[in-house]
């Protein structure tokens, strides 16, 4: 029986491998825009129109204390003086031959905010995207 496993998930920006995954989703990857859209005339006529876009937005959440959040500190920061911080970005269910994001170029959007009460909660980094691709693999891992 197929069995999905968060220990086989693997999260890359540029040389950084993320780790200390947040509770509960810690990773979505979404288009910027719909690939198709359909235009309707008032006369019942209508098209599709397909977009050239390939960009996207990830959101990457991390636990308070995972060391990933001081790589992409680091990281975000250093863009910030330099502008050359575009890495490419790669998100695998490693359980999936299929099931699979890739970026050619992605950046840190802006750091997160910086919180701190009672417990220590989780962190969230969001990269933009370009030159993605998002694949859906089902689990083959038995």
């Amino acid at each position: 029986m197929p069995t999905y496993s968060v220990a086989n998930v693997s999260i890359a920006f540029g040389e950084i491998l993320i780790s200390g995954f947040g509770p509960d989703d810690f990773i979505t990857v979404e288009a910027t825009n719909p690939t198709n859209t359909l235009t309707e005339g008032a006369d019942g006529a209508s098209h599709f129109n397909r977009s050239a876009s390939s960009s996207g937005k990830a959101t990457v959440t991390c636990l308070g204390s995972s060391l990933a959040n001081d790589l992409l500190s680091v990281a975000f920061n250093s863009d910030r003086i330099s502008g050359r911080g575009a890495k490419k970005f790669f998100a695998k269910d490693n359980s999936s031959a299929l099931s699979f994001v890739t970026a050619e170029t992605a950046k840190i959007e802006g750091p997160p905010p910086w919180t701190k009460g009672r417990q220590l909660g989780p962190t969230v980094w969001v990269f933009l995207l370009t030159g993605m691709v998002i694949n859906h693999g089902g689990t083959i891992t038995a």
